[in-house]
């Protein structure tokens, strides 16, 4: 491979791997405000606020994307990605997916059993039996989003903007729905990015200077 083009990618995947740090930390830290209870007034007030603003058509939207943010959803849509990678010969990108994703499975399972968070109490539909920390809508999403773009769609700005989107919109239906704390979902938002981006940075997705 050109030097030139080796340094370049070598410093794509350091920025990776810093990003995925400090959001690591901060998922870190998060956790230890939400066991200590500080956050208590910050959800409380986020939620009265969401929940004050809500109207017959906000709360459409906010269950059609809090369905699209299901595992019911997103798990087809990956094995469809995958399939699509294989048969143009990008197995490597398949692979990357596969593993952003059943490692998403595994570290949602294992954060919520740790920290055994409960859920509040629902404005809208039924209660979720899960625990609360993280949002495993928005952990899921962002993995899904950031794995595509990086199979997919290196470097496109729309399509950057349109996942950025999606996964905001995604954590915002689950606080109106009030079936999750905000901090729920900043976790869940900051475990994506660190999981995704660690596995960049350590070489998982092939760089898009190298399609």
């Amino acid at each position: 491979m050109n030097p030139g083009l080796q340094m370049a990618i070598d410093v794509e995947r350091r920025r990776a791997l810093l990003v995925s740090a400090a959001a690591g930390i901060g998922f870190c830290l998060l956790t230890l405000l939400v066991n200590s209870g500080r956050t208590v007034l910050f959800d409380s007030a986020v939620r009265s606020a969401v929940h004050a603003s809500g109207t017959p058509n906000l709360t459409l939207v906010a269950t059609i994307f809090s369905f699209l943010g299901r595992l019911l959803v997103l798990l087809p849509a990956t094995g469809a990605i995958v399939v699509y990678l294989s048969l143009k010969g990008r197995c490597s990108g398949s692979l990357a997916l596969l593993i952003t994703m059943t490692g998403a499975l595994v570290l949602n399972w294992a954060v919520k059993g740790a920290v055994h968070r409960p859920r509040p109490l629902p404005f809208y539909g039924v209660d979720p039996v899960s625990f609360s920390f993280p949002s495993g809508h928005v952990f899921f999403s962002s993995c899904f989003c950031g794995a595509m773009m990086l199979s997919l769609c290196r470097g496109s700005r729309l399509s950057f903007i349109a996942c950025a989107i999606f996964v905001l919109t995604v954590g915002w239906s689950r606080v109106y729905l009030g079936v999750h704390y905000p901090t729920d979902v900043i976790a869940g938002l900051l475990a994506g990015i660190c999981w995704t981006g660690v596995l960049f940075g350590l070489g998982l997705f092939t760089p898009a200077k190298t399609w």
